[in-house]
Protein backbone atom coordinates (compact mmCIF):
# COMPACT_ATOMS: atom_id res chain seq x y z
CA UNK A 1 0.00 0.00 0.00
CA UNK A 2 0.90 3.47 -0.34
CA UNK A 3 1.88 5.50 2.33
CA UNK A 4 2.49 9.00 2.67
CA UNK A 5 4.50 10.84 5.16
CA UNK A 6 3.41 14.79 6.27
CA UNK A 7 4.98 17.30 7.79
CA UNK A 8 3.10 18.87 10.47
CA UNK A 9 3.12 22.24 12.83
CA UNK A 10 1.00 23.99 14.43
CA UNK A 11 1.26 26.41 12.00
CA UNK A 12 -0.01 24.37 9.23
CA UNK A 13 -2.02 22.34 11.54
CA UNK A 14 -5.62 22.93 9.43
CA UNK A 15 -4.08 21.98 6.31
CA UNK A 16 -2.69 18.43 7.57
CA UNK A 17 -5.95 17.99 9.47
CA UNK A 18 -7.93 19.14 6.03
CA UNK A 19 -5.66 16.33 4.28
CA UNK A 20 -6.14 13.80 6.69
CA UNK A 21 -10.09 14.00 7.25
CA UNK A 22 -10.86 10.95 5.06
CA UNK A 23 -7.72 8.84 5.38
CA UNK A 24 -6.47 6.21 7.71
CA UNK A 25 -3.92 8.09 10.09
CA UNK A 26 -0.97 7.29 12.01
CA UNK A 27 0.45 9.99 13.63
CA UNK A 28 4.38 10.22 14.81
CA UNK A 29 6.16 12.36 17.03
CA UNK A 30 9.24 13.74 16.75
CA UNK A 31 10.39 13.76 19.87
CA UNK A 32 14.12 14.38 20.87
CA UNK A 33 17.12 11.96 20.70
CA UNK A 34 14.44 8.85 21.51
CA UNK A 35 12.33 10.68 24.63
CA UNK A 36 9.05 12.40 24.31
CA UNK A 37 9.01 15.98 23.68
CA UNK A 38 5.86 17.74 25.22
CA UNK A 39 5.53 20.38 22.69
CA UNK A 40 5.38 17.41 19.90
CA UNK A 41 2.79 15.48 21.92
CA UNK A 42 0.99 18.47 22.44
CA UNK A 43 0.68 19.02 18.14
CA UNK A 44 -0.16 15.68 18.01
CA UNK A 45 -2.95 15.47 20.28
CA UNK A 46 -4.20 19.21 19.06
CA UNK A 47 -4.09 17.54 15.45
CA UNK A 48 -6.18 14.05 17.41
CA UNK A 49 -8.63 17.26 18.51
CA UNK A 50 -9.07 18.76 15.20
CA UNK A 51 -9.80 14.77 13.66
CA UNK A 52 -12.59 14.44 16.71
CA UNK A 53 -14.99 14.57 14.08
CA UNK A 54 -14.01 11.73 12.07
CA UNK A 55 -11.85 9.85 14.39
CA UNK A 56 -11.32 7.55 17.15
CA UNK A 57 -8.24 8.06 19.22
CA UNK A 58 -6.41 4.47 18.50
CA UNK A 59 -4.88 4.03 22.00
CA UNK A 60 -4.61 5.00 25.58
CA UNK A 61 -1.05 7.41 24.49
CA UNK A 62 -3.47 9.36 22.23
CA UNK A 63 -6.01 9.85 25.12
CA UNK A 64 -3.70 10.95 27.09
CA UNK A 65 -1.97 13.24 25.45
CA UNK A 66 -5.27 14.69 24.70
CA UNK A 67 -6.34 14.87 27.97
CA UNK A 68 -2.53 16.97 28.57
CA UNK A 69 -3.60 18.99 25.53
CA UNK A 70 -7.24 19.91 27.24
CA UNK A 71 -5.19 20.44 30.35
CA UNK A 72 -3.21 23.32 28.57
CA UNK A 73 -4.99 24.19 25.26
CA UNK A 74 -5.69 27.59 27.01
CA UNK A 75 -1.54 28.42 27.61
CA UNK A 76 0.23 26.19 25.41
CA UNK A 77 3.37 28.60 25.36
CA UNK A 78 3.31 28.23 29.15
CA UNK A 79 3.16 24.68 29.10
CA UNK A 80 6.05 24.38 26.53
CA UNK A 81 8.09 27.05 28.56
CA UNK A 82 8.47 24.33 31.27
CA UNK A 83 9.48 21.77 29.05
CA UNK A 84 13.08 20.27 28.23
CA UNK A 85 12.83 21.69 24.79
CA UNK A 86 12.54 25.00 25.65
CA UNK A 87 15.12 24.68 28.25
CA UNK A 88 17.12 23.59 24.93
CA UNK A 89 15.83 26.36 23.13
CA UNK A 90 17.43 29.53 25.74
CA UNK A 91 20.53 27.64 25.19
CA UNK A 92 20.83 28.29 21.54
CA UNK A 93 19.24 31.55 21.80
CA UNK A 94 16.34 30.39 19.63
CA UNK A 95 13.84 30.96 22.56
CA UNK A 96 11.46 33.41 20.73
CA UNK A 97 10.74 31.12 17.97
CA UNK A 98 8.32 29.44 20.70
CA UNK A 99 6.03 32.18 20.36
CA UNK A 100 5.94 32.23 15.77
CA UNK A 101 6.14 28.45 15.78
CA UNK A 102 2.62 27.88 18.22
CA UNK A 103 0.71 30.36 15.37
CA UNK A 104 -1.76 28.21 14.19
CA UNK A 105 -3.24 27.73 10.71
CA UNK A 106 -0.93 30.16 9.46
CA UNK A 107 0.09 28.39 6.45
CA UNK A 108 -1.42 25.99 4.19
CA UNK A 109 1.57 24.80 2.67
CA UNK A 110 1.76 20.47 2.92
CA UNK A 111 5.11 19.10 2.82
CA UNK A 112 4.64 15.53 1.47
CA UNK A 113 6.97 12.59 0.72
CA UNK A 114 5.60 9.39 -0.97
CA UNK A 115 6.93 6.47 -2.99
CA UNK A 116 7.00 6.11 -6.69
CA UNK A 117 6.28 2.88 -8.42
CA UNK A 118 10.01 1.80 -8.09
CA UNK A 119 10.09 2.28 -4.12
CA UNK A 120 11.89 6.26 -5.19
CA UNK A 121 11.04 8.51 -3.11
CA UNK A 122 9.10 11.85 -4.19
CA UNK A 123 8.90 15.02 -2.17
CA UNK A 124 6.45 17.93 -2.99
CA UNK A 125 4.85 20.46 -0.99
CA UNK A 126 0.96 20.56 -1.96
Amino acid sequence: PEHTVLAGAFTNIGAVADYCRERNVLVVCAGWEGHVCLEDALFGAALADRLSDSHLPGSDAVRMVLDCYHLHAFDLEGAIRASDHYRRLLRVGKADALTYCLNTDISRALPLATTDSEGRLLLRND
